[in-house]
């Protein structure tokens, strides 16, 4: 009995950690989205006021 209620247990947990881990990884895509638009627009910004030097 105790071993089947501790699997019980488990398996809700198991779907939350999923859950969290496929949002987890999302987010990380979208954070290198946008660190990657960011350094784009940074490498634009610096052409830009370099070519405002020369």
């Amino acid at each position: 009995m105790k071993h089947h209620a501790s699997a019980y247990l488990l398996e809700p947990r198991g779907v939350v950690h999923s859950l969290l881990a496929a949002d987890q990884r999302r987010r990380l895509s979208g954070l290198a989205d946008l660190l990657k638009q960011d350094a784009k627009d940074g490498v634009v910004r610096a052409m830009h006021r370099f070519s405002g030097f020369s």
